[in-house]
């Protein structure tokens, strides 16, 4: 998996910082930075896709990713998310920029949810059926 895994405090650091930055009137900064932001969401968003889309094609995939590892990257994930949602749904009508962060926090947080139960059902169900065979 190549997702960055260590930004649990620095994304939302950012945001902070950024919100602040609105409000003091420096727009054109704090632009940026969510722009920034919502572009290696965007980017991570995808791969997460494609990592679901991967797990239909090849449900085999389920056993290299069902580790205790994978699941706490995924819980992780969903609690940087989560704060990120938090910061972005406060601010979402103050600028449309919000409101773009917002989206992709909620698409990205359902995306991730879906992975880590998808990967966690797939592989069980494997599993069963190996074991209905073997015996």
């Amino acid at each position: 998996m190549t997702m960055p895994m260590h930004f649990e405090n620095l994304l939302p650091s950012i945001l902070d910082t950024t919100v602040e930055a609105f409000k003091s009137g420096a727009k054109d900064i704090a632009n940026n930075l969510l722009m920034n932001l919502i572009f290696s969401l965007k980017e991570q968003n995808n791969e997460l896709k494609n990592m679901i889309f991967d797990l239909e094609q090849n449900p085999q995939l389920s056993f290299t990713l069902d580790t205790e590892e994978f699941q706490d990257i995924m819980i992780s994930l969903e609690d940087m998310l989560e704060k990120l949602l938090s910061v972005s749904t406060k601010n979402k009508h103050n600028s449309e920029i919000f409101m773009e962060l917002h989206k992709i926090c909620d698409e990205m947080l359902s995306n991730i949810i879906v992975l880590g139960n998808e990967v966690s059902a797939v592989a069980s169900e494997l599993r069963y059926k190996e074991q209905q065979i073997a015996s």
